[in-house]
């Protein structure tokens, strides 16, 4: 469904007292909301460049490879580089990416190229674009706009009842697109480094 169906669902739904601009600001931050809750697939991205690279739509970082290493480079807080390694400008082959804002930098100072997949932050939506939520889970976020026409409307006990029916729909969602790996057990991989567990 397109940004403006999703507003005429809600409106069908009996908010036709409320402005239109109400019910898409109510269902945008239903989006933003579902899309925040877990690291989706469809909100993967990737990309390439020498650091410092600004990623404008960087939600987390999943992976940072060096081609000319041929490796996968750790992350670590830019405080605990600081405190390791004083000299953010030292240059070098890299060992660590950290960020400043959305800035992905490197310690040592890099010109290599690195490849960067990256989990985005959803993009606002325009009238006539689709969510990236896949559509037979889009009722989500009519359910969550209309959570907030409820308590637009002072009904909060109702409210809290549907938000407990989005919230199950969104944990259903996740079970059903986020392991897709099913060829082996699950493990646990450690992605951090040892301070980083304390």
């Amino acid at each position: 469904m397109k940004r403006s169906e999703l507003i005429q669902e809600v409106i069908d739904r009996g908010y036709n007292f409320l402005p239109t601009a109400r019910i898409g600001t109510f269902v945008d931050r239903s989006y933003a909301a579902i899309c925040a809750r877990y690291n989706w697939p469809f909100l993967e991205g990737s990309i390439a460049g020498k650091a410092p690279l600004e990623i404008t739509d960087l939600g987390v970082i999943l992976t940072v490879y060096d081609s000319a290493q041929e490796a996968v480079i750790e992350g670590m807080d830019r405080r605990e580089v600081e405190h390791y390694f004083p000299n953010l400008e030292e240059e070098g082959e890299p060992r660590l990416w950290y960020l400043e804002n959305i800035s992905l930098k490197t310690y040592p100072v890099s010109s290599d190229e690195l490849q960067v997949r990256y989990q985005r932050v959803a993009p606002a939506l325009a009238e006539s674009e689709e969510p990236l939520i896949p559509e037979g889970w889009q009722y989500l976020i009519v359910d969550g706009a209309v959570v907030y026409c409820l308590k637009d409307d002072d009904e909060r006990e109702e409210a809290r009842a549907l938000q407990a029916d989005v919230n199950q729909g969104v944990i259903e969602m996740m079970q059903a697109l986020i392991p897709r790996n099913n060829q082996n057990a699950g493990t646990v991989l450690r992605t951090g480094t040892a301070g980083t567990y304390l």
